[in-house]
């Protein structure tokens, strides 16, 4: 599986009728199922946008949305920092693009909240050193 999430089999490659809904992939293969017995980490960019939709159109899953959408913004940064008007096709409008910026919105304010965290405890060279070493390794 690479970055944007293709998968051998899970259908989400197809178009048309004849494409599976995320419901009909194996239970290990859906991005929510995986996310819960293996963590965030194992899930492709793709997947973990498609979280964030909900669900796909008919003939084109979740997934599948999440990795055009990737693909035609080139990377998770240029599609995260679009505006609405970049986002809006078929299935994706202002309710789809607010959840993703909520997200995105939510992950910022964790970073900010690491960061002063950080710099609380650093208040001396010695402390500053101890705490990027203990860190790196």
């Amino acid at each position: 599986m690479d970055r944007t999430g293709a998968s051998v089999g899970d259908g989400a490659t197809s178009s048309g009728a004849g494409a599976l809904t995320i419901r009909e992939w194996p239970e290990a293969e859906r991005p929510r199922e995986k996310l819960l017995k293996r963590g965030p980490q194992a899930l492709s960019d793709a997947e973990l946008l498609a979280l964030l939709l909900g669900s796909g159109i008919p003939g084109c899953s979740a997934v599948a949305m999440a990795r055009s959408l990737l693909k035609e913004f080139g990377c998770l940064r240029e599609l995260l920092g679009a505006r609405l008007g970049r986002w809006r096709r078929k299935g994706i409008g202002e309710a789809r693009y607010a959840a993703v910026q909520a997200a995105v919105e939510l992950a910022k304010r964790h970073l900010l909240e690491e960061v002063r965290r950080s710099c609380a405890t650093v208040r001396t060279k010695s402390s500053a050193a101890s705490t990027w070493t203990t860190g790196t390794g």
